[in-house]
């Protein structure tokens, strides 16, 4: 069995205007095929839910593409919550 590599640079990230900053650092995970990846996905979910609540809701839909097609949600621990999109003017 062979040892698995590290970190390493595999993906060069742009902003989509095309600007890279040189001093920033990112981790990239595939989520369609690595299970730690989602797992990984997941918990930033959850972490992110009471600030950014839409993102929360797609990243957990987007998990659940790969899982089943099933949303495999919990409550937010700090409001009791479920997390859901909410509209705009909401």
């Amino acid at each position: 069995m062979s040892e698995k590599q590290g970190i390493y640079n595999k993906y060069v990230v742009s902003k989509v205007a095309g600007f890279i900053d040189p001093e920033a650092e990112y981790f990239v995970l595939r989520i369609d095929t690595d299970p730690h990846a989602r797992a990984a996905l997941k918990a930033y979910a959850h972490s992110v839910m009471k600030e950014n609540r839409n993102l929360s809701f797609d990243l957990l839909t987007k998990i659940a593409k790969h899982e089943g097609g099933f949303l495999k949600i919990q409550k937010d621990d700090r409001t009791n919550e479920i997390p859901h999109r909410r509209e705009e003017n909401s």
